[in-house]
Formats: C-alpha cells, structure tokens, sequence
C-alpha cells in the first residue's frame, strides 16, 4: 500500500530469502498522466500517497539491516510535462527550452521521424507533440512526457544531481530507465548511440567518487 507498509513486510521478505528489493516508480507524477510513475514532475519527491522522502530513506535503511539492497527506477530519458523546467519551458524560458527538443516547425521533427521508430505506435503514434502554442516538443514515449536534451550539459549536470540526491537517500542500486534513448540525433534512429555510451560511464565516474557503493543497472531495450 504504502513505504511503511513495505517496511512492516520486511520480516517476511527475509524469511523468503529475499536480498535485493525493486521498488517500481514512485517519485511524483500526476494523477491520470504517470505512465506508471515513469512522467516524473518532482526527482526529489514521492508520491504522497505512498508516503514521503523520509519513508523511503528509513526503508532503505530498515532492508540494509536484514541484508538487501533496495532499487529505485531513476527516468533519465524525459520529465513529465508538469516539471518545473517543462512548465517554464511551456511559458517561454529559452533556458528551459533547450533542455528539451522545441522546434517552431514540423520541418526537423519529420527529418527524425523518418529514421526514428515509434516507440508506442498505436497508444502514442508519432514522437513529437504540437502545443497549445503552436510549438513543437519532442515525446517519444507519450505526450505528457517530454525528451530531455542531453546535448546541453545543463541537463546532464542537473539530472545527475538529481540520480545523487537519491543515492544520499540510500538508495542502493539505480536502475537507469530508457537510457539507450538519451542521445538524438538526426538522420539516426536515436537508439543506443556512442554518445550514450560516453555519457552512461560519466554518471558512473560520478557515483565512484560520491557514493562508490551504489550500482547503477542500465536498461537494456535494443
């Protein structure tokens, strides 16, 4: 039901011999527009109604007691739509905008598309979103999820701030979610490119030097 409901399961969950605990998403998103948790608005808040930060911290810390190491999803690909960044990119701040894929046209969005397969053909066809503006936001997943730029250090810089705050929090393995996506590039199919291959050993280099006992576990869709 909730943290501490997982907490109070952990007895069991040792006499089961479990030792490593996948939590699936859980850090804030909206109602009706989650993908399953997997549209982050808040990197650095849970769900209210699974609980708060502190519940997750003193989960961590209770499954480290009985020997297991607790995992969290960590979405690096795209924010929800309700994120900060994405609001301000919404309202016009060109800061905000390049740490996403904003084009005023559909001249480049068709040049990716024809290389780039849909990720989800028939829930979400397409990998672009027309905004109310008149503007055009890259959305490989749905349309209330959108692309982050990783072309823009900002983005790498701030998201690995954010993959370190839930490290403090105790987290203990990281499982990076989409990370094959993370890189765009044109006349590609933006898949698994050697860019993300530099990129995935750099937040690795990070967590060595910050919080060398974490694992990160890259998803692995290609």
């Amino acid at each position: 039901g909730n943290l501490k409901g997982v907490a109070e399961k952990l007895p069991y969950l040792q006499e089961c011999g479990v030792n490593y605990l996948h939590l699936m998403p859980l850090l804030e998103s909206p109602m009706g527009r989650s993908d399953g948790g997997y549209a982050v608005s808040d990197f650095r808040m849970v769900q209210p109604a699974l609980g708060s930060m502190e519940d997750l911290e003193a989960l961590a810390d209770a499954c480290r007691g009985k020997g297991m190491s607790l995992c969290l999803d960590f979405v690096m690909n795209h924010t929800s739509e309700d994120h900060q960044w994405a609001k301000q990119a919404r309202a016009g701040d060109p800061e905000c905008r390049r740490r996403y894929f904003f084009y005023d046209s559909w001249e480049i969005p068709r040049q990716f598309e024809a290389t780039v397969p849909q990720v989800f053909p028939t829930t979400a066809p397409g990998s672009f979103t027309q905004l109310e503006d008149g503007q055009i936001v890259m959305t490989s997943f749905y349309p209330y999820q959108w692309d982050l730029n990783y072309a823009n250090p900002v983005v790498f810089n701030d998201m690995t701030e954010n993959l370190l705050y839930l490290a403090n929090r105790g987290i203990d393995v990281i499982r990076l979610d989409a990370i094959p996506y993370i890189w765009k590039q044109l006349g590609t199919n933006c898949r698994n490119l050697p860019q993300v291959h530099t990129l995935a050993p750099m937040l690795r280099i990070a967590c060595e030097i910050v919080c060398p006992g974490v694992l990160l576990l890259g998803e692995v869709v290609m």
